[in-house]
């Protein structure tokens, strides 16, 4: 296959990859339209035409409900203010612990792995604890 070929099947894909990712979405005429694009690349192409034949009779169905969707992610609403902690256990009681100094209720993945946790330091606020527990557990993240 020549460059020219690799590049217009390239450029295909491209398009046709992007009008599946918006037909998924319930974005039936912006799919035929990203379809459109891949047919004037490459007007021979008969799977393409296929499935422009098929959004466009989608379109004319009747559109699927929306869901609602959530916008943003829940918000941690720590206490404010700076504490020192001098935390001894398993990862689980170090967390715990510091949830509760910050008024907040953890919840725990099953899969966690305990380890032995030694922490002690002064004056620090929830995501500096955090940050510093994660680090001390050899978890990622924080807050």
């Amino acid at each position: 296959m020549g460059r020219g070929a690799a590049l217009r099947a390239k450029l295909v894909r491209t398009h046709t990859d992007s009008a599946e990712n918006l037909a998924l979405v319930g974005n039936i005429s912006q799919a035929t339209d990203e379809l459109r694009v891949a047919m004037r690349i490459d007007p021979s192409n008969s799977v393409v035409a296929e499935r422009m034949a098929q959004m466009e009779a989608m379109k004319s169905d009747d559109p699927a409900p929306r869901t609602q969707s959530i916008e943003g992610l829940p918000q941690l609403k720590a206490q404010k203010g700076k504490h020192n902690l001098d935390l001894r256990g398993d990862t689980k009681t170090a967390y715990d612990q510091v949830a509760q100094i910050f008024g907040i209720k953890a919840a725990f993945d099953p899969d966690l792995q305990p380890r032995s946790v030694r922490l002690r330091v002064d004056d620090v606020d929830f995501a500096t604890a955090m940050t510093l527990l994660a680090e001390q557990t050899g978890h990622s993240g924080g807050p």
